[in-house]
């Protein structure tokens, strides 16, 4: 979009986490949508194809990681 904003990391991975949000079951539109076949999306600024798989899965492991943390903190703090 010939704007360096979108090349910044903070921004390719708030773009990345979208996809991965509208990606996710169930399906909420009301949180984010236009990461498949948006102007921006055929601009660039998601990512698509086999980019979108692997990020899928590292947030999937993160939050899977994460969520087994909490767990384990609140069994030993209760």
């Amino acid at each position: 979009m010939g704007v360096l904003y979108y090349a910044r990391p903070e921004e390719v991975c708030a773009r990345a986490f979208e996809a991965f949000v509208e990606d996710s079951q169930p399906a909420n539109s009301f949180l984010v949508r236009g990461t498949r076949s948006s102007d921006e999306a055929r601009a660039g600024l998601y990512p698509q194809g086999e980019h979108r798989q692997h990020i899928r899965q590292a947030f999937t492991a993160y939050f899977a990681a994460l969520g087994a943390a909490l767990y384990r903190e609140q069994a030993r703090a209760g």
